[in-house]
C-alpha cells in the first residue's frame, strides 16, 4: 500500500509506519545513523524552558493563522457569538457545532486564533474550569470552558 502522508510503499501490517507517518517518515528514517554508528545521547535537542519566547512564538503562529484563513475566521467568529449568545458558558465544542462543513473543510486550524479575538473583542471570558471534549478527533483532551459577557443571567 501507499502510505497517504509520505508516499513510500509500505506493508500495511508495519503498523509503526502507518500510526506514526508525519509525511516526513522516509527523510526521518534516512536521516538516522545505522545503529552501529547511533551517537550514545538523544538525537532530539534539549527542550528550552522560556515563557517570553514561548509567548511571542504562539503569538506569531496565531497571527499567521488568522493572516491565512480568513473565510475560517468569519465563520468561526460568526459561531463563537451565537454560542456566546445562547450559553452561558461553553467550550469550543459548542462553537464546532455550529460551523458549517464547507467552513470546516476550508482550513479549520484557525480556532485558538478566533477564540483570542471574541476575547479581544469582549464576547468571551476565559475561566479558570475545562472539561473534556466529546469530539472523537481530540481523544477527550481538557478544552477550557468560556464565560459569555453577552448572555445576560436570566432573573
Amino acid at each position: 500500500m501507499v502510505c497517504r502522508f509520505c508516499g513510500q510503499e509500505v506493508d500495511p501490517s508495519d503498523l509503526l509506519h502507518v500510526l506514526t507517518c508525519d509525511g516526513r517518515q522516509g527523510a526521518r528514517e534516512a536521516s538516522l545513523p545505522d545503529e552501529d554508528e547511533a551517537p550514545a545521547g538523544p538525537l532530539r535537542e534539549p527542550p528550552v524552558f522560556d515563557i517570553e519566547t514561548g509567548r511571542a512564538l504562539r503569538d506569531d503562529a496565531i497571527g499567521r493563522v488568522r493572516q491565512g484563513s480568513p473565510d475560517f475566521q468569519t465563520a468561526a467568529l460568526d459561531a463563537i457569538y451565537r454560542a456566546a449568545l445562547t450559553h452561558r458558558q461553553f467550550i469550543t465544542d459548542q462553537v464546532w457545532a455550529l460551523l458549517s462543513l464547507e467552513a470546516i473543510a476550508s482550513d479549520n486550524r484557525g480556532m485558538g486564533a478566533a477564540m483570542m479575538t471574541a476575547k479581544r473583542n469582549g464576547w468571551i471570558e476565559p475561566t479558570e474550569d475545562f472539561q473534556q471534549s466529546a469530539m472523537t478527533q481530540n481523544h477527550a483532551r481538557p478544552c477550557r470552558v468560556w464565560r459569555s459577557k453577552l448572555r445576560r443571567a436570566q432573573p
